[in-house]
């Protein structure tokens, strides 16, 4: 039951984003028909920072971040971090909160500000960057972050390049602050509508 019980959160997920034609990727054998799901309204973690230097310092986290990993990739080739980036806040296991921001671009970028209101990088893919290019055809979109579980942890979802099918994949948070790859979704009908948020 426990494989039913999985693939029916990420249905809810792919449920809530509003994409038709599309199904969260299971086990091949896994051939019982999984049970209904119903849409449930996701969690906000919206959050902006009440200074703007945490938001700039946000920005220049993720220009360093990407000129040490690719330096070839020019600034202004880049999303603006500014404006295209998705801040979040959420709870840890012990109450704390956890205030964190998600970018795509030619890497997958997370990081997350500590007590001292330093951003960490948590998390970063860098698989498509070499196909990077600057109308964001062929990089990482951040098109939501939600709580596909009601376990009071978002999921960041991006969107992967222009893939063929498209393919969208969940980065899930844990009760310990930390983010891991879960699940990936792929849609037969053609590219996903939601876009930027």
């Amino acid at each position: 039951m426990k494989g039913h019980a999985n693939h029916a959160r990420w249905v809810a997920l792919w449920a809530l984003l509003g994409v038709a034609g599309c199904s969260a990727s299971r086990p091949a054998s896994d051939t019982t028909p999984p049970p209904r799901v119903e849409a449930a309204t996701p969690a906000a973690f919206d959050w902006r920072p009440p200074l703007q230097r945490d938001s700039d310092a946000f920005a220049e986290r993720y220009v360093q971040t990407i000129a040490s990993a690719l330096p070839t990739v020019r600034r202004a080739e880049l999303p603006n971090p500014l404006s295209e980036a998705r801040l979040f806040v959420f709870e840890t296991g012990d109450g704390s909160p956890r205030r964190c921001g998600a970018l795509g671009g030619p890497i997958l970028f997370l990081a997350c500000m500590d007590a001292e209101s330093t951003w960490s990088v948590v998390s970063q893919h860098a698989e498509l960057a070499p196909r990077w290019t600057r109308d964001h055809a062929d990089g990482y979109r951040v098109t939501a972050v939600l709580d596909a579980n009601a376990d009071g942890l978002p999921e960041v979802v991006v969107r992967e390049g222009e893939r063929e099918p498209p393919r969208e994949v969940v980065v899930e948070a844990r009760g310990d602050g930390s983010f891991h790859r879960t699940s990936e979704h792929r849609c037969k009908t053609g590219p996903l509508t939601h876009g930027w948020l």
